[in-house]
């Protein structure tokens, strides 16, 4: 119709689809290029960043009225996303855009078809979970997001960064690790608090390009450390200070609820919030643990490339005496 609008956007667009878009009522466009079909067209430089800034405008910059909270990192990103959902939940009203589970009233939960929506898509979300009143917004951000600008434009209250390792590098993802890493960096780049894992793979990178900007490291190399870490239980030191009960057992999990934990002390979570959020966070095939009558445990995880199926085996092993059997699926 005349009120369409259309971003003629990759490489399969051909001029067909725009004579066909205009028998339908199509009146322009917006495109890199001029298909030549007789009606006006918007030619910008990056069709991509155009439909980002466009969107956050259609729908009244619903980014202004919500703290925004993302989380970047090879793995971890969907638990920590719970962690911090979790803790908001306690005296605000958070949204969640998360691989496992979306919501945008904290009471209907859908599950995602990308990590980070397109810009279009994300836009609307923000606006809806505006219009159900909610106060925060968590977000998971993908390499990818950067990558093809679906964030662009977006700047964030606080940005966490959990790790960084080898993934995400072939023909259509990244072409090598120096461009994986430069994708995920530009979170740090486009908020305005950090949070960063100290143990992390390249960390003196990121310290670097973060000293200017307010911060907190955690891990075993600065204040925010974890101690007396058990199966469901690990005390905090720094601004966390204190001890925690965590359902999901695993060190990496128990930094996955610091870095949140962190991130919500910035935007308004209290100590007790963070200790009640992390004890009741459970996440859908992230460590699940099912206790059978026998005694047998079964633990239920996404363990999605090897170095997560390693640190899954090394869990399970310092917590279980007995004989461990692995079961692996795929698609």
């Amino acid at each position: 119709t005349e009120d369409t609008l259309f971003f003629a956007k990759g490489a399969a667009v051909k001029k067909e689809y725009l004579l066909s878009a205009i028998t339908q009522g199509l009146a322009w466009y917006i495109a890199e290029k001029d298909y030549e079909v007789g009606i006006p067209v918007i030619i910008v430089n990056d069709i991509k960043k155009a439909m980002s800034l466009i969107a956050m405008e259609f729908y009244g910059n619903p980014q202004e009225k919500l703290k925004l909270l993302a989380f970047t990192g090879t793995k971890g990103k969907t638990t920590a996303a719970y962690f911090a959902y979790n803790i908001l939940s306690q005296g605000h009203r958070p949204a969640m855009l998360s691989t496992m589970n979306t919501t945008l009233d904290g009471e209907t939960f859908f599950k995602s078809a990308l990590t980070t929506p397109e810009s279009i898509d994300l836009f609307d979300m923000m606006n809806q979970a505006v219009q159900n009143d909610r106060t925060h917004l968590i977000m998971e951000v993908s390499s990818q997001a950067y990558l093809v600008k679906r964030v662009y434009g977006l700047t964030f209250d606080v940005g966490v960064f959990l790790n960084i390792s080898l993934d995400h590098i072939g023909p259509i993802e990244h072409p090598s690790f120096e461009d994986y890493f430069y994708h995920k960096r530009l979170l740090m780049e486009n908020s305005r608090a950090v949070i960063i894992n100290s143990d992390m793979d390249h960390f003196s990178v990121l310290k670097e390009q973060v000293e200017d900007q307010d911060h907190d490291f955690y891990g075993s190399q600065f204040d925010n450390q974890i101690e007396n870490s058990k199966a469901f239980s690990f005390s905090a030191t720094g601004k966390l200070a204190g001890d925690y009960d965590i359902q999901l057992i695993g060190n990496f999990n128990q930094e996955n609820a610091v870095a949140a934990g962190l991130a919500c002390l910035r935007l308004g979570a209290s100590l007790e919030d963070i200790k009640k959020g992390i004890a009741a966070t459970r996440v859908p095939g992230r460590m699940e643990v099912l206790t059978q009558k026998n005694g047998a445990k079964v633990f239920i995880d996404y363990a999605h490339n090897g170095d997560s199926l390693k640190k899954l085996i090394n869990v399970v092993e310092t917590h279980q005496t007995g004989k461990i059997a692995l079961v692996l699926g795929s698609t």
